[in-house]
């Protein structure tokens, strides 16, 4: 089958830390986990509680050679359980004025694809 995906996704674990965004409260829950991949686009990691489709959420994500952690918004568009867990797939959704973030992630993914380590 023929991959469908605009961005390189890249087989990576990295911690990442979830924050679920509710109206009535900002940090309703926060977990920790690690991704199982991750393009410019969305994610995929373990989660111990479901969260369901279209749920927002805040990641936090620490890259290699990046000083700062990079923090995306992003929506949960699928989430199946596996393993008395649930795997989450998410789509990040960049704000204009994460470019810079958004750009220190296509570079990590480039020169994990360009020396074969994904």
């Amino acid at each position: 089958m023929q991959e469908k995906r605009m961005f390189p996704r890249i087989g990576s674990q990295m911690l990442v830390k979830y924050i679920v965004v509710t109206e009535s409260e900002f940090k309703k829950r926060i977990g920790d986990t690690l991704t199982r991949d991750i393009s410019v686009r969305g994610v995929r990691f373990v989660s111990d509680e479901e969260l369901p489709p279209g749920t927002r959420l805040v990641l936090e994500l620490n890259l290699p050679d990046v000083d700062h952690p990079i923090t995306p918004p992003g929506k949960v568009v699928w989430c199946n359980p596996k393993n008395g867990g649930y795997e989450v797939g998410v789509e990040l959704i960049w704000l204009s004025f994460q470019d810079e973030d958004q750009l220190a992630l296509a570079n990590y993914i480039n020169s994990m694809l360009e020396s074969g380590r994904e």
